[in-house]
C-alpha cells in the first residue's frame, strides 16, 4: 500500500503571486495571440529589443553546455558597473535567471522558520512569497497614497527595531509605485541595522535617469539585485545579477543550479552592454513618453500618481472592471489588486501611438461611469 509524502506545510500554504504580462490561458480562450494585444502590464523597454542581439541569437551555438560560473558576462558587468570611486571586481556579482532566481536563492541561503523578514510594500510579490516558502515570518510596512506612497525612513527604522528582522526587501525604484528612497539614506539604514541584510531590488534604476544606483560592495550587508530583461527587452531570455560583498555573493553562489543561465542569455548580455548607450538613449526618451501619457490622462479627470519611473498607478475605482473593459479592446493593464491596491491600474509607457490608444480607451472608460 502506498503512503503520501507530504510536502512542506509552507508549500502548500504559500500561494502563486499575481503578475504582469500576458496570461497565456486567457489569451487562449478568447482566441487570441500574445502579438495582439498591446501589453501596458509590463514593464519593459517599447522600443523592442536591440537589432544587434536580435540578429546574435542564431549564431549562438546551443549544443555546448553555457558557462556555468558566466565568466564573460561578470567581467562585462564589472567593468560597467565600476565608477571612479568605486570598482567592482567579478567575484562581487552573481548572474541568475531573472531577478525572481535571485530572490529565491536569497530566501534558501539565509531563511529558516525561526526568522523574521520586513518587506515594504505594496510592492513586487515574490519577496513575501520566497520568503513564506521557506517558512519565515513576513511582516509588511505598507505606504499610502497620502504620502504619494514613498515610505519614511523612521518608520522603517522603528519596524526594523521592532523584531530582530533577518532580511530587509526594498525595491528601488518601487514596482508597482515607481518611488524612489535616495541611496544615502538606504546607506544609512543599512549602517544602522548591522544585523539585517538589505536587499535592494534595483530592476528598474535604468528607467530613471541619473539614479544613484548602488555601488558599495564594501557593505556586508547590503545585495543589489539588478535585471538585465527589462530595460534591454529581452524578457524572453531571463536575466538578471546580484551585486554585493563577495561573502554573500559566495554563499548565493554555493547554492545556484548549476547552468541556471543559459548561453543566449549570457550572449545577448554581454552584447547589451556594448550597446548600452543607445539603449539608455531609449529608456531616457521613454521618460518624455511618459509625462506626455501621464498628463493625458490628468486632463480626462483620473487620479494619476506621481513615479519616478516609465510606469506609474491609476485609480480606477474599480481595477478589475477597467482591465477586462481595456481587454476587450486588445489593450492589457495591470490589475493592482495583488498587490492591495484594487482600486488601481498600473500603467506602463510604450510608444506614442501606443499610448494614444490607451488614452482613448481609457477616455471611452470614463464616459461608462458617468
Amino acid at each position: 500500500m502506498s503512503h503520501q509524502i507530504p510536502p512542506r506545510p509552507a508549500v502548500l500554504n504559500t500561494p502563486y503571486d499575481q503578475h504582469g504580462a500576458p496570461n497565456f490561458a486567457e489569451l487562449s480562450a478568447l482566441g487570441w495571440q500574445p502579438s495582439e494585444v498591446l501589453d501596458f502590464s509590463v514593464n519593459s523597454n517599447p522600443f523592442g529589443t536591440f537589432p544587434a542581439l536580435q540578429h546574435a541569437i542564431a549564431d549562438i551555438d546551443i549544443s555546448r553546455y553555457p558557462d556555468r560560473d558566466c565568466l564573460a558576462l561578470r567581467d562585462a558587468l564589472a567593468q560597467h558597473r565600476s565608477t571612479d570611486g568605486q570598482v567592482i571586481e567579478p567575484e562581487q556579482l552573481i548572474i541568475t535567471n531573472g531577478t525572481a532566481e535571485l530572490i529565491a536563492l536569497i530566501a534558501a541561503v539565509y531563511l529558516t522558520s525561526a526568522d523574521t523578514v520586513l518587506v515594504c510594500g505594496p510592492t513586487f510579490g515574490e519577496y513575501a512569497r520566497a520568503c513564506r516558502l521557506q517558512g519565515a515570518t513576513v511582516n509588511m510596512l505598507t505606504a499610502d497614497r497620502a504620502t504619494n506612497f514613498g515610505f519614511d525612513l523612521n518608520d522603517m527604522h522603528n519596524a526594523l527595531v521592532a523584531t530582530r528582522t533577518k532580511i530587509c526587501f526594498i525595491c528601488n525604484p518601487n514596482n508597482p509605485t515607481g518611488q524612489v528612497i535616495p541611496h544615502g539614506a538606504l546607506l544609512k539604514l543599512a549602517q544602522a541595522h548591522p544585523h539585517t541584510l538589505f536587499v535592494i531590488d534595483e530592476a528598474y534604476a535604468n528607467f530613471v535617469p541619473k539614479l544613484d544606483r548602488f555601488t558599495r560592495v564594501d557593505c556586508r550587508n547590503i545585495l543589489a539585485m539588478c535585471s538585465m530583461t527589462k530595460d534591454v527587452a529581452i524578457a524572453g531570455i531571463r536575466l538578471g545579477y546580484g551585486l554585493g560583498h563577495s561573502e554573500i555573493i559566495q554563499a548565493l553562489s554555493l547554492a545556484r543550479t548549476p547552468w541556471s543561465v543559459n548561453s543566449i542569455a549570457q550572449t545577448l548580455g554581454v552584447m547589451a552592454l556594448q550597446h548600452w548607450k543607445p539603449i539608455a538613449a531609449q529608456l531616457e526618451t521613454l521618460q518624455a513618453y511618459k509625462t506626455t501619457l501621464m498628463t493625458a490622462l490628468r486632463q480626462q479627470g483620473w487620479d494619476v500618481v506621481s513615479s519616478n519611473t516609465n510606469y506609474f498607478l491609476v485609480n480606477v475605482s474599480d481595477a478589475s472592471a477597467c482591465r477586462s473593459f481595456l481587454m476587450a479592446r486588445k489593450l492589457q493593464v495591470r490589475d493592482c489588486a495583488s498587490f492591495g491596491l484594487p482600486s488601481y491600474i498600473r500603467v506602463a509607457t510604450r510608444l506614442p501611438q501606443d499610448n494614444q490608444k490607451l488614452i482613448a480607451a481609457l477616455a471611452e472608460y470614463k464616459r461608462t461611469l458617468s
